[in-house]
């Protein structure tokens, strides 16, 4: 793959891989995939895609 710095790596409880996010995020992006991961939205087959497209449109 492809390197880029910075990036964030997203696991979960158990440690186990769930994405990686290259380049940086400002603080509202960055909520936006805190949310997402801190929900669980990936375990109810909501693509992360989705869920940014979304995301502030009903807050």
């Amino acid at each position: 793959g492809k390197l880029a710095y910075p990036a964030t790596v997203f696991l979960d409880s158990d440690l186990s891989f769930l994405t990686n996010v290259p380049g940086y995020r400002g603080p509202q992006d960055m909520m936006a995939f805190l949310s997402y991961f801190h929900q669980e939205k990936y375990k109810d087959n909501i693509s992360l895609q989705s869920y940014l497209d979304n995301y502030g449109k009903a807050r």
